[in-house]
């Protein structure tokens, strides 16, 4: 069952991402295709101001995108193999819930119930690692309870 159910949220994570990248492109097609059409108003200023916060624009969709990027990348070069302690491409089921050591995407729902996908250099991610089943880490005063890893 866990292998699955890792496999299902991995399989999510891949998905989110792709869809990062498929939005940041449309962004940036849509931002270029306005910024490449916008005539020369009479209004100088205004345009020159316009033309400026449409590069920022364009900018931060090429962020975005590289950024998106850069995470599916190390989604690809991780191994998603047996576990037995915490680490990345690991999955953890804990007295609070579902954890993908991965990349730090957040909250995703798979199948009706929400995994937290961490990335080891978050703080919590951190101090997961290396714990193995029926281990208690305490993080920030919360107690988690290693009930599964895959």
């Amino acid at each position: 069952m866990n292998v699955a159910r890792k496999m299902a949220v991995v399989d999510a994570v891949n998905h989110a991402l792709s869809q990062r990248i498929d939005a940041a492109v449309w962004t940036l097609d849509g931002l270029t295709e306005s910024r490449n059409t916008a005539s020369k108003s009479t209004a100088g200023d205004k345009h020159e101001t316009g033309r400026a916060m449409m590069e920022a624009e364009i900018q931060r969709a090429e962020q975005q995108l590289q950024k998106a990027r850069v995470l599916r990348n190390e989604v690809k070069n991780i191994s998603w193999s047996f576990r037995q302690t915490v680490q990345p491409g690991a999955w953890l089921q804990t007295n609070h819930g579902e954890f993908l050591m991965s990349v730090g995407l957040g909250k995703i729902e798979v199948d009706g119930v929400f995994c937290f996908v961490l990335s080891g250099a978050s703080p919590l991610g951190q101090a997961l690692m290396g714990s193995r089943v029926e281990d208690v880490v305490t993080f920030q005063g919360r107690e988690y309870e290693l009930l599964a890893i895959q």
